[in-house]
């Protein structure tokens, strides 16, 4: 099974924004996962479009990957962006 881990770039570009765009949830979900199921192939967007990617973009990547599922990092500034990228 294939799993996309997505975190999408902030929306403030100030100074340092991409310091603070960590991929942590994801990341440790992983982790546990990965510790648990050795047979799950964990994926993660790249730097590039985590930090920079239009919401068409990341669906390119999405589309071009073929994941079995998705989880999304989400926080009250994109609960709106995650669901229009899921329902895509």
């Amino acid at each position: 099974m294939k799993i996309l881990f997505i975190q999408l770039p902030l929306i403030d570009f100030g100074y340092n924004y991409i310091q603070g765009n960590m991929e942590y949830a994801g990341a440790s979900i992983a982790g546990y996962l990965i510790n648990r199921h050795s047979d799950l192939n964990i994926e993660t967007l790249p730097f590039l479009l985590t930090n920079f990617g239009s919401d068409e973009i990341i669906l390119r990547y999405i589309e071009k990957i073929k994941p079995d599922a998705i989880g999304f990092s989400n926080y009250l500034w994109n609960v709106e962006r995650h669901l229009a990228l899921s329902e895509k």
